[in-house]
């Protein structure tokens, strides 16, 4: 099986998308519980990747025009999950580039990094 590429987006890119609500999104951390309670982007859903299956059940992800961008430390993780969506028939989805680390060096720099 070929190995697929996905989509990405910038630190800046997404900063950008939510300052502007240019775009109808969704924003997923796929973090483990007490990294996302170390911190977090404003108005992302907790959705771990060791539970991601079944947390996906719990969200409505119907709309398939919503952008769906996900991100987790540092981006590897939340690849795994963009993997998992577009194996799953949606096309419409981003891998934070760099993660939330990234993130708090290129967007905000209050952001606690661990």
């Amino acid at each position: 099986m070929p190995e697929s590429t996905f989509k990405e987006l910038s630190p800046l890119q997404v900063s950008e998308i939510i300052d502007n609500k240019l775009d109808n999104i969704k924003l997923l951390d796929v973090r483990e519980l007490h990294e996302y309670e170390h911190c977090h982007l404003s108005k992302s859903i907790h959705c771990p990747l060791s539970e991601f299956p079944q947390c996906l059940e719990k969200l409505n992800l119907n709309d398939k025009s919503e952008k769906i961008i996900i991100y987790c430390h540092h981006g590897v993780r939340s690849a795994k999950a963009v993997m998992y969506l577009m194996e799953n028939n949606f096309d419409n989805v981003y891998n934070l580039t760099g993660g939330i680390d990234a993130w708090s060096l290129e967007v905000d720099q209050n952001m606690p990094r661990y």
